[in-house]
Formats: C-alpha cells, structure tokens, sequence
C-alpha cells in the first residue's frame, strides 16, 4: 500500500493490451502502469471496492465483479463507468468470475449460475436449466474451440454452446 496499491488483500489481476496491470482489492481497483499508481474507487463510479473478478474484452474495456453485497458488474471504458445488475439481465449480482470468449461475449459466474452478454442481449443458465453448474461458480475460462470451462461448487463444467459436460 506504500507504494500505491489500494489494498494488500489482492482479489484478482488483469493486464491490458498497453501492459497496465489491474489489480481488484478490498479497497477498489489500482492500476499500475509501469511507474505509478492510480486507485478507482465508489467515488469514481466503480459499484463496490471490493472487487473479486477482472476481465478485459477487446475493446479495452474493463469489466469487473464484487461477490457479494449485490453490486452486479462495473465496466469502465477508461472515461466513463457503466454498471450492469439484474435489472440489466444479470442472472445474480453477485458476481464471482468473468472471461471474455473470441467473439467478445462477456461470461459471468455468480452463485446462482452464469450469464452471457453479447453487448446486447443476457443469456442466463441457472439451475435446474443448467444443473450441472450447481450454484457456485468460481472460475470461468475459455479454450482454443469456444468451450466455455466453470470452475464450480460441483466440479468442473463445459458447456460447448449446446451440450453441459461436468467432471467430479
């Protein structure tokens, strides 16, 4: 925290294409760009402090989670902050895990299930439409064919666009 972090409680990391280093705290998000720090908080628009999950999509926007305290999910375009909850279509707003697939959907865990955002429509999976995902998911990932991969209170899960695989 001496040299600028928000927080020592670091919840997650991203890097974006400039090579800045984002870091989700207990006390907002600090990026890092190589030479100083610049801390985002509730005060600049971000809907939480305590930020659990980070992702970055290909336009450079940042999107990120809080778990709990029902915030939904904060995207900042690196001027403006845009937040999305279940008004928006957000399956839970408590939000545990993102990714960004090769298309750009933006994927969220939460603990109810998982949701989708082409930038236009919410697709959400939740049980019992879902059941493999259980209720927790902790980790989302994407691989090289568009699997999208949960790492859930059940297991791991795939979901291939049609077919849920989970593993035990």
């Amino acid at each position: 925290m001496a040299d600028g972090l928000a927080d020592v409680s670091v919840n997650a990391v991203a890097i974006d294409s400039q090579g800045n280093k984002w870091f989700g705290t207990h006390n907002g998000v600090s990026m890092f760009n190589g030479t100083g720090w610049t801390t985002y908080t509730t005060d600049d628009g971000l809907a939480n402090n305590n930020v659990v999950a980070i992702a970055i999509d290909g336009q450079g926007k940042k999107w990120f989670g809080f778990g709990i305290g029902n915030h939904g999910v904060s995207m900042f375009d690196g001027t403006t902050w845009t937040t999305y909850t279940t008004a928006n279509g957000l399956v839970c707003n408590n939000v545990t895990a993102i990714a960004i697939d090769g298309i750009g959907n933006k994927w969220f865990g939460t603990q109810i299930g998982g949701s989708k955002f082409d930038g236009t429509t919410w697709t959400n999976y939740t049980m019992p439409d879902a059941s493999p995902l259980g209720n927790d998911i902790y980790s989302i990932a994407i691989d090289a064919q568009r699997n999208t991969w949960f790492g859930t209170g059940n297991g791991v899960t795939k979901f291939d666009g049609a077919t849920w695989t989970t593993y035990k």
